[in-house]
C-alpha cells in the first residue's frame, strides 16, 4: 500500500499542475455549471405543473467571455430534471399526477456568435421514471447562453424528450450558469 501511494501521488501533483497551466494558457473554461427552472407545454402541461433541473457541461474552453479560434466546437452535457404533477379531476375523482424524473446524457455543437454568447444543440440517450416505470429516451437540447461576466451567465433553454409510444414532451426553462 505505501508503495502504491508514493508512486501516484507524484504523478496525480503532476496532472494538477499541468492542467491548472493549460488553463492559463488558453482563453475560456472549460466546464459549466447549471441549474433552472422549466415550464412544460403542449400535452406536458396537462399532466405537469413546473420542473427544476441541473446540468453539467464541458467542452474545450468556449465558456465565459471569449473568442475562440474556432467558429464551431464540441460540447457535451450531463444533466438531470424532476418535474411536478398536477392534480388533476376527471369523472368526478381527483387524483394527483405522478412526479416525472428524467436524466439524459447529451452531445452536440457548440458556437460563440459573440464574446459574450454562445449556442449550443445536443442530443442523446435519456432515462425517465414515472410511476415506477422506467423508459429510455431521446433527448435534444438547444440552449441560447448570455454571459454577465466571466463567470456567471443567464441561458434560455428548449429541451425535447421523446419516449417510446408516448408524444414529445417540450419544456422551456431558464438557467443560471457558473463556469468553473
Amino acid at each position: 500500500m505505501v508503495s502504491f501511494t508514493r508512486l501516484y501521488i507524484p504523478v496525480l501533483l503532476l496532472f494538477t499542475v499541468s492542467c491548472l497551466k493549460a488553463q492559463n494558457r488558453s482563453s475560456g473554461y472549460r466546464q459549466e455549471l447549471s441549474a433552472g427552472l422549466q415550464l412544460p407545454v403542449s400535452n406536458f402541461n396537462e399532466t405537469h405543473l413546473m420542473g427544476a433541473g441541473v446540468q453539467y457541461a464541458i467542452t474545450n474552453h468556449r465558456f465565459g467571455i471569449t473568442a475562440p479560434k474556432k467558429h464551431i466546437g464540441w460540447v457535451g452535457s450531463v444533466g438531470v430534471d424532476y418535474y411536478i404533477g398536477r392534480k388533476d379531476k376527471e369523472a368526478g375523482h381527483s387524483f394527483k399526477n405522478g412526479n416525472y424524473l428524467h436524466s439524459r446524457l447529451s452531445g452536440g455543437i457548440i458556437v460563440n456568435p459573440s464574446v459574450q454568447t454562445q449556442v449550443s444543440l445536443q442530443a442523446g440517450p435519456g432515462w425517465g421514471i414515472y410511476q415506477g416505470t422506467h423508459a429510455i429516451t431521446l433527448c435534444s437540447v438547444l440552449n441560447g447562453t448570455y454571459y454577465i461576466n466571466e463567470q456567471w451567465c443567464i441561458a434560455a433553454r428548449l429541451m425535447m424528450i421523446k419516449e417510446k409510444g408516448a408524444q414529445i414532451l417540450w419544456t422551456p426553462g431558464i438557467s443560471l450558469c457558473r463556469t468553473l
